[in-house]
């Protein structure tokens, strides 16, 4: 399955070189690291969609990430965004580099792109570097449909998605078609069903679902509720996403005893 990739391009530009009466070793020039994207937005994913069709989000743009340049004995020799340099361009010894790329707004429902070169951008003298860092996408992706007759027969205000240890939640609205981002870690996912049957005091029934799933980087599952019947004995199926590894099958009690 392919993942969402970004390619984010590094073009290092060597600066002009002045040199003295006495001469200068040409590998101790600095160079200029000069920060650009290209966004392929094209995702194969669960549903073979794109990540702004499956969520309505845009990918974030060059400006958005944190770049981190580490030289070749291990140590950090920048980080920060491109924003936060002269003229967008980064003055850097001739030497060898890593580079890594971040977007990461540290919020459950926002995406996490990353990607890393290691040891891969090599600064020379008097030459032009171009390196390629390819980001994926590092959490998922969570949708939740209903047929018809589900839709019919229940009532809900909201389906809750908690993942990390259940201390970051995101509310999915009953009405809310477009998937949203979530920690890529156990994904809980609950919510009060409240059905059209009554109970001997004419109080409609609640059902409270609650099912925990594993889920995988850079994928987009789709919770699939559907009601094949409705009655007493009647089954809900709960497929997750539509690979045959990833469907659940699990039968709700559609008029569950008082």
């Amino acid at each position: 399955m392919k993942l969402h990739k970004l390619t984010l391009c590094a073009l290092a530009l060597m600066g002009a070189i002045a040199c003295n009466d006495g001469g200068e070793d040409i590998n101790s020039v600095k160079g200029a690291l000069v920060f650009d994207m290209n966004a392929n937005q094209n995702v194969e994913e669960v549903t073979r969609a794109s990540i702004s069709a499956v969520t309505g989000y845009t990918a974030p743009t060059k400006e958005k990430f944190t770049f981190t340049v580490t030289n070749d004995d291990g140590y950090d020799v920048w980080s920060g965004k491109i924003g936060d340099l002269a003229e967008g361009k980064l003055v850097l010894d001739a030497g060898t580099y890593s580079v890594k790329a971040v977007y990461n707004e540290g919020n459950m429902g926002s995406p996490v792109f990353e990607g890393e070169i290691v040891d891969g951008v090599t600064i020379n003298g008097g030459a032009d570097t171009e390196v390629v860092v390819p980001v994926s996408l590092v959490n998922s992706i969570v949708k939740i449909e209903f047929d018809q007759m589900f839709a019919g027969y229940y009532d809900w205000t909201d389906f809750t998605l908690k993942s990390v240890g259940g201390d970051k939640v995101l509310t999915y609205g009953a009405n809310q078609t477009n998937g949203v981002f979530v920690n890529n870690t156990a994904l809980t996912v609950s919510a009060k069903l409240t059905s059209q049957a009554q109970d001997t005091n004419f109080a409609s029934k609640s059902i409270d679902f609650e099912k925990e799933f594993s889920i995988a980087s850079g994928k987009c599952y789709t919770l699939k509720f559907k009601a094949s019947n409705i009655g007493n004995g009647g089954s809900v199926t709960i497929e997750f996403g539509d690979q045959p590894e990833e469907v659940i099958d699990m039968n709700i009690e559609v008029n569950p005893a008082e």
